[in-house]
């Protein structure tokens, strides 16, 4: 088990994951996808994991299915000194498992 797996299992994440997984993992292709048409754009190579995860957790931090969904609906009681780096591990978490299938879908 990874330590974003542990952490997100600690605070019961992965059943808000698993609850939302094609949402969070759709999210996802959307946001790498965006970054791989502007590198592509700027001549840039494919982006990396780490760059498609940085970018995912970010996007993820201020979109309604974290906050509205899984933070205030579904885990209230995490206090929000834990939103960021609860939402670091969740968004690498999701772009490390699904990275095969993100980057299996040809760069626009």
């Amino acid at each position: 088990m990874s330590p974003d797996e542990a952490t997100l299992q600690s605070w019961n994440l992965l059943t808000s994951y698993k609850r939302h997984k094609q949402e969070l993992v759709n999210l996802a292709e959307g946001v790498c996808l965006s970054l791989c048409s502007t590198y592509k754009k700027h001549g840039q190579p494919l982006p990396t994991l780490a760059e498609c995860q940085q970018l995912y957790w970010q996007t993820l931090r201020v979109h309604p299915l974290y906050w509205q969904t899984i933070l205030q609906k579904e885990k209230p009681h995490i206090t929000p000194n834990w939103y960021g780096p609860l939402v670091e591990c969740l968004g690498r978490h999701i772009v490390q498992q699904h990275w095969k299938s993100i980057t299996s879908i040809p760069c626009p």
